[in-house]
């Protein structure tokens, strides 16, 4: 596949994915559009937050349940997600035969329970995100019969981008999803962006001065903050006010 060609297929499947407004519908055609690009036996998204000891894994061939459960109690063994969390600042793609030998991932408890059944030897890992050590999402790739190529790699690298933007603007969306405000406040946002004081919104709006500092207090306890600039970065990072 010509580099020109890469580029149209990534540029497609960015399209694609986002397209897809429904979160259960993408969880069901992002591997499949993904795989289209970069092969694989099968395709998992999944977030750990390992200080919690919890899991979410979605696409697993043996239950996402059973997948979560043992990226919950062996997931911190991980070579990948160890060589992650020793570059934090580095996000390429790791193939696991970039960070341990055959051996040695075939040794852990991790691949002995959640892989070695489905004969999985082979595995690609993208991140997605990363918080705090111990809390991260990502795709992981994995295959029986060859390792991944240093073409696909290349390949990786120009998907892992979509990926993440992706990622937070789902993020984005289930967030404002779930702040609902009434039309007023949507009002007095705009004009607490556009930098007036809070006597001049009461002007604007009709309304005094005490009433404009009652509903800016209700509008940061929505926004989960204490500060009006705070409130209108968080309100653009939602959505709620165009940048």
């Amino acid at each position: 596949m010509s580099s020109t060609t890469v580029a149209t297929a990534v540029i497609d499947l960015a399209h694609d994915l986002r397209s897809i407004d429904d979160a259960a519908e993408y969880d069901l055609h992002a591997p499949t559009l993904l795989a289209a690009l970069l092969p694989a036996d099968e395709l998992i998204w999944a977030r750990v937050d390992f200080n919690a000891g919890t899991a979410t894994v979605r696409g697993a061939s043996s239950g996402d349940e059973a997948r979560a459960s043992g990226l919950a109690r062996y997931g911190q063994t991980h070579q990948g997600v160890r060589s992650f969390e020793r570059s934090p600042d580095d996000r390429s793609p790791r193939r696991m035969s970039d960070v341990a030998t055959q051996a040695e991932w075939h040794g852990t408890a991790l691949y002995n329970e959640l892989y070695r059944p489905f004969g999985h030897a082979y595995q690609l890992g993208l991140l997605t995100h990363m918080g705090m050590r111990g809390v991260g999402s990502g795709w992981t790739f994995t295959r029986s019969s060859q390792d991944f190529t240093d073409r696909e790699m290349e390949i990786a690298g120009r998907i892992l981008p979509v990926l993440i933007a992706l990622e937070g603007s789902r993020a984005a969306l289930s967030e404002r999803a779930s702040v609902t405000m009434k039309p007023r406040e949507l009002i007095l946002l705009s004009h607490l962006a556009g930098g007036l004081t809070a006597r001049a919104i009461g002007w604007r709006m009709g309304i005094s001065e005490r009433t404009v500092r009652k509903h800016l207090g209700a509008l940061y306890v929505t926004l989960e903050c204490n500060d009006r600039l705070v409130a209108v970065q968080r309100a653009r990072d939602l959505g709620l006010l165009p940048r």
